[in-house]
């Protein structure tokens, strides 16, 4: 995959940020059609494990949602 972003439905809120491992954010965006392309500040990344925290309200529910995990860049 060219991008990283989430597939979202029924959802009010959202943002997205990406940490590489010294905690530095290096992405970060509340429009759920734009995604990561594993490049900071129109430089491509070095490979390796970044991490990401998305948040999301539900419009069932009204309730945030906190998602975090890790997204690996190989090329």
């Amino acid at each position: 995959n060219d991008v990283f972003k989430p597939t979202l439905i029924n959802f009010e809120s959202y943002s997205l940020e990406i940490y590489n491992r010294w905690g530095e954010k290096i992405f970060e965006s509340t429009d759920v059609k734009l995604g990561w392309d594993a490049s900071y500040q129109g430089e491509a990344v070095q490979d390796g494990v970044y991490h990401y925290f998305m948040r999301y309200k539900t419009t069932e529910d009204l309730q945030w949602q906190n998602v975090g995990g890790v997204v690996n860049v190989v090329r």
